[in-house]
């Protein structure tokens, strides 16, 4: 409450302020030149107010939060519909913001879903870590990637269509390839320790565990004509056929 009165404060004073800047000169000024101008302040004439503490940081905190929301808002729309599918306008009433706000933010519908991709492959990332220790057992790693997938099902949709409208370039690229060439390293170690099979390139092995743990998830019509079994049992069923090929494929 104390950061709702402050603000609103601060606005009053902002408008009274500009009411007795404006000398009788300036106002003759703007009734010729029109509207338009009706803006236009003579230096000299305009008072600073300070800004109070509790305003800088109701401002700094509305427009995270803002940001936040949109960001939310967009995960789902672009989950279910995509880049191209995707609408501005249902992002913003989603998230109870002005589409303006989007533009503002995040440049253009594009750097929006750039944006949500970053933030949610961040999120991924800290969940699901890959140590060196951890690398010795790649099938376990599939599981929790799994686990994942399971939890956030927008996840997999996500990289789906990112893949599909795929043109040369992937948003956040330094940093996501500063993340994987960690997840080489480890399996790389792996690999010389003589705990897993070198028969294959670290960075290859990565992408067959990454990319056969998501297509559980991206094409479950496989599972439903090649191993029925377990896509028709419970999730658990599944995890553990896909946690003990990859340890058969990767040892």
């Amino acid at each position: 409450m104390d950061v709702l009165v402050a603000v609103l404060m601060d606005a009053f004073v902002d408008t009274l302020v500009d009411v007795i800047a404006l000398s009788p000169s300036d106002q003759n000024s703007n009734q010729r030149v029109g509207v338009c101008h009706s803006n236009v302040r003579s230096p000299t004439h305009r008072l600073e107010m300070p800004r109070s503490p509790s305003y800088s940081r109701a401002m700094a905190w509305d427009t995270a939060r803002t940001k936040q929301l949109l960001l939310d808002a967009a995960v789902e729309e672009f989950a279910a519909y995509g880049p191209e599918g995707a609408r501005v306008a249902r992002i913003a009433t989603r998230a109870g913001i002005n589409k303006e706000r989007i533009y503002t933010y995040f440049g253009n519908k594009d750097q929006l879903f750039a944006a949500v991709l970053d933030s949610e492959l961040q999120k991924a990332a800290a969940a699901v870590p890959l140590t060196p220790e951890q690398a010795a057992d790649l099938g376990d790693f599939a599981g929790r990637v799994y686990d994942y997938h399971h939890r956030h099902p927008h996840f997999a949709r996500l990289l789906a269509w990112e893949g599909l409208h795929y043109r040369g370039e992937v948003a956040a690229e330094r940093e996501r390839t500063a993340h994987y060439c960690e997840k080489i390293a480890a399996v790389t170690g792996a690999q010389q320790s003589g705990t897993l099979t070198d028969d294959l390139d670290a960075g290859a092995l990565v992408r067959a565990v990454i990319a056969l743990t998501a297509s559980w998830f991206t094409l479950p019509q496989l599972g439903h004509l090649l191993t029925p079994a377990a896509a028709k049992g419970p999730s658990a069923a599944q995890r553990e056929l896909l946690v003990g090929l990859v340890r058969h494929l990767t040892t």
